[in-house]
């Protein structure tokens, strides 16, 4: 059935008409017609009603796939060549500042222009996307790029690709450092294994072994699958799963309250943790037997059930041994009820005495990457 029949074009073209354009036939997509059309003509178009559909302008064609970018690439005014991506947005820009930060373009540049034009301009049709470009030209103008600048960071590893491809040295050493501060900021403490994709896609190993580290602290049996996985290969995923479980051995075989004896000898006395000389806590109702640590001196069984609590977590493959916010509650409720001479912040200093003994072993396991 012909397009030309259907109620929703005969509105456009109406639309058209009204508008003062001449009759010319030109498909698009209805996604295109959309986004050009609706908003300045004020035509609905139903996408349920037909997926093509034939729009009468008079506009050239090279106008009709014309996307408006953003500042500073926006305006014709004192720029001499139009980068055109790949989803139809044409950026205006000065091409001695791409000769001077890209060696493609010095050599594409050089001594001639593209033939194709725009507005009067050389037009260069790049096969990248508009976000990608927008990043690549950013990064070669004096201002360069500030981190807000980048979007969604699970998507940088396109514009890494499009620096290597426009041979911009510079300009990809500006856009990892942007990229890995914004992988610290953004997500290394809400959600480290996204970071720790966004590392090994972009072959940062920095922030992808800072990132892993952070993960020891959060469950691995539970862990949902998220789109961003698909960027990173089995084997990866492989090594981080190697490395929780390294590190949980660590801690496992590790971790006692003899590894914990300087920070709890450092404790102040009034926290009452260690009882020296008996191996009783006389402050105890039922006088509840401590543990020995060494030099003749003892703490209380809640510390050693801390100690077993965080083994639990390990082979609950809940965290790597680092105590979470139940144990944590769990063991302050037991140490109080079981001694009165306890108090809720000798106990939490006992608890990050214990997670900082951890985080100290496993930093001593490397991930291995290749």
């Amino acid at each position: 059935m012909s397009t030309t029949g259907h109620p929703t074009f005969c509105k456009v073209n109406l639309s058209y008409r009204e508008a003062g354009l001449t009759r010319r036939t030109r498909v698009l997509d209805w996604k295109v017609a959309v986004q050009i059309y609706s908003c300045q003509l004020n035509v609905s178009i139903d996408k349920r009603a037909f997926t093509r559909c034939a729009i009468m302008s008079s506009t050239p064609s090279d106008e009709l796939h014309t996307l408006p970018s953003a500042a500073p690439f926006d305006s014709i005014e004192k720029t001499d060549l139009v980068v055109r991506s790949s989803d139809g947005v044409h950026f205006f820009v000065v091409k001695a500042f791409l000769i001077y930060h890209s060696e493609f373009f010095a050599n594409l540049l050089k001594d001639s222009v593209p033939q194709e034009q725009h507005k009067g301009l050389p037009m260069f049709n790049a096969s990248e996307d508009s976000h990608t470009m927008r990043m690549v030209l950013k990064l070669c103008y004096p201002l360069g790029m500030a981190e807000d600048d980048i979007g969604d960071i699970m998507g940088c590893a396109a514009v890494r690709s499009a620096l290597r491809k426009y041979m911009m040295e510079d300009g990809e050493a500006r856009y990892i450092a942007a990229v890995s501060s914004a992988g610290y900021r953004r997500l290394m403490k809400t959600d480290p294994l996204r970071c720790y994709v966004l590392g090994r896609s972009m072959r940062l190993d920095e922030l992808a072994r800072a990132a892993a580290k952070e993960t020891l602290r959060l469950p691995f049996h539970d862990r949902k699958a998220f789109k961003e996985l698909a960027l990173i290969d089995a084997l990866d995923y492989q090594r981080l799963l190697d490395y929780f479980r390294s590190c949980g051995e660590v801690v496992t075989t590790q971790l006692s309250t003899l590894s914990l004896s300087p920070y709890l000898t450092a404790m102040d006395p009034k926290f009452k943790v260690i009882a020296s000389g008996s191996s009783h806590c006389h402050s105890c109702p039922e006088r509840v037997t401590a543990y020995r640590i060494d030099g003749g001196s003892y703490v209380h069984a809640w510390v050693m059930d801390a100690i077993k609590a965080s083994h639990g977590m390990v082979r609950e493959w809940r965290s790597a041994g680092f105590l979470d916010d139940e144990c944590w509650d769990r063991i302050l409720a037991g140490a109080l009820k079981s001694c009165s001479s306890q108090t809720p912040e000798g106990v939490r200093v006992v608890l990050n005495a214990i997670n900082f003994e951890i985080d100290r072993l496993v930093s001593q396991v490397q991930l291995q990457l290749d």
